[in-house]
């Protein structure tokens, strides 16, 4: 009658350990292998959570005004759809395109009015950014552009 009361406990105790393991993947135990770190025998490791995420530099692609030309999927101020030469700069967390229309006149426009644009960059070439609304089937969860 003895042995009921401790069979109980050391199934109980057992279930709780295998509950609380995790498994690492392979890839997870060759980056800690590779580093010169030991995985500890009971699978677990520990570790002091870091600060929460920010954003390092700017969210501009390049911070530098460069021309472009933009093309536009509608008509803008009724008589165009594009503009040709315009200094612009790609805003990657706003989703927009700043335009630098005189020395302090900026005016934002947001990624989904635009089809796509051609931008020169520092390297002497140009970028060709295309809205990804141009291709269809898993990137209409997405916005902002592709850089072709």
């Amino acid at each position: 009658m003895a042995k009921l009361p401790i069979l109980a406990y050391l199934l109980c105790t057992s279930t709780l350990v295998v509950a609380q393991g995790t498994t690492f993947t392979q890839t997870t135990r060759d980056r800690i292998n590779f580093s010169g770190l030991a995985i500890p025998s009971n699978g677990t490791l520990f570790g002091i959570p870091g600060e929460s995420g920010q954003v390092l530099g700017d969210t501009y692609m390049d911070t530098t005004w460069q021309a472009a030309n933009v093309k536009f999927y509608g008509k803008i101020a009724g008589t165009t759809d594009s503009l040709a030469g315009i200094p612009v700069r790609l805003d990657m967390r706003a989703n927009e395109i700043d335009v630098r229309v005189a020395a302090n006149d900026i005016r934002a426009i947001k990624a989904q009015q635009v089809r796509h644009f051609i931008i020169n960059n520092r390297l002497g070439g140009t970028s060709q950014f295309i809205n990804v609304r141009e291709y269809r089937g898993d990137a209409d969860q997405l916005s902002g552009f592709f850089e072709a």
